[in-house]
């Protein structure tokens, strides 16, 4: 099936690396068809759309891919004029949006209308903006239009319900199920399999995971931390295995898919550790505990200037601007030639 996926645009980057992670992931066999500002082109089984839909944290839209072609007004309705549309819906809506001002000499209501009238000839439905059947959606980007029908429109705000203040157990370090989402993801653990959070602090990362159906094993060196993840994960019906440890002394062996965000900020505890020699030391000595395939995800802070110890290879490093005094550095670990 050929579908096209709009991504977020706050982190263009970001949003195609968690793309790619999830397919790999979760196994899903593609071809890219197109690669777009803040849109991607892919083949793929039909089947293997909902695990997207299900992971994603910065996709927006999923659609059944039925026209590419350059954005010219003439070229796009010549090209839909030719295309085979092979829906009976009784009603139908068309929206078009563009990405970075693309194509600002295309009026995107007029070329609605003009699409609409196309479609209506097609399928002899009419349009009905409020609750349509079916939704046709196009947008302008990089110099192409990417048209087709909406399988799925992707509300990020259901990761608002699982905010850190709406859990039972509360603690202002916890990261957003959003970005919590994003580094389980980044982490490419397949659904079933274990995730390991060494600085679980609330369970934001082991929440994410657990709902995405991993198996889920935490620790932290505050015994407070450690009872209150239980908490949130029970109030999710996630099991869990959790454990007090000082992440520089881990009792694990065998690791094999690791996210976290160490404490740093001013209401987290690091038991009076620098955070840049903590999270050094866990690098350095969570090392002997990892499966030779072991994949790292670990969120700091930038002006860390964290050393990335020899043993490594660094697969990607990515930087989310958060405010004026904090830059997220991403970096995405495996183990130097799997030893």
């Amino acid at each position: 099936m050929k579908i096209f996926i709009l991504l977020s645009g706050e982190h263009i980057e970001l949003s195609e690396a968690e793309l790619y992670s999830i397919l790999k992931a979760e196994n899903i066999k593609f071809s890219i068809l197109a690669r777009l500002p803040q849109v991607i082109g892919l083949e793929l089984n039909r089947e293997d759309i909902d695990k997207i839909i299900v992971r994603s944290s910065m996709c927006k839209l999923i659609g059944e891919l039925l026209l590419l072609c350059d954005a010219g007004k003439n070229v796009i309705i010549d090209s839909l004029s030719k295309a085979s549309i092979n829906l009976k819906p009784r009603t139908f809506s068309v929206r078009i949006d563009r990405v970075r001002g693309c194509c600002k000499n295309i009026s995107s209501y007029e070329l609605e209308a003009l699409i609409g009238s196309i479609i209506k000839e097609k399928i002899s439905g009419s349009v009905d903006l409020k609750t349509p059947d079916t939704r046709f959606y196009g947008v302008l980007t990089g110099g192409k239009f990417v048209f087709g029908v909406v399988i799925s429109q992707i509300k990020r705000s259901r990761f608002n319900e699982r905010r850190p203040r709406k859990r039972p157990f509360f603690h202002p370090g916890t990261v957003e199920p959003l970005f919590a989402r994003l580094l389980v993801n980044l982490s490419e653990v397949p659904s079933g399999k274990i995730l390991f959070d060494p600085f679980c602090g609330a369970g934001g990362i082991l929440i994410e995971a657990g709902l995405i159906n991993c198996r889920v094993i935490g620790s932290d060196i505050d015994p407070a931390m450690v009872s209150g993840t239980a908490i949130n994960l029970k109030y999710y019906n996630i099991d869990y295995d959790l454990v007090v440890a000082d992440a520089r002394y881990l009792p694990f062996r065998n690791i094999k898919y690791v996210s976290t965000d160490p404490p740093y900020g001013i209401s987290s505890t690091t038991m009076g550790e620098n955070v840049k020699n903590l999270v050094e030391a866990f690098l350095r000595n969570i090392y002997q505990c990892l499966n030779r395939e072991a994949k790292i995800c670990i969120s700091v802070p930038q002006k860390l200037n964290i050393k990335i110890e020899s043993g490594y290879k660094l697969m990607n490093e990515y930087f989310m601007h958060v405010h004026k005094s904090l830059t997220r550095r991403i970096i995405l670990l495996s183990k130097e030639n799997n030893v």
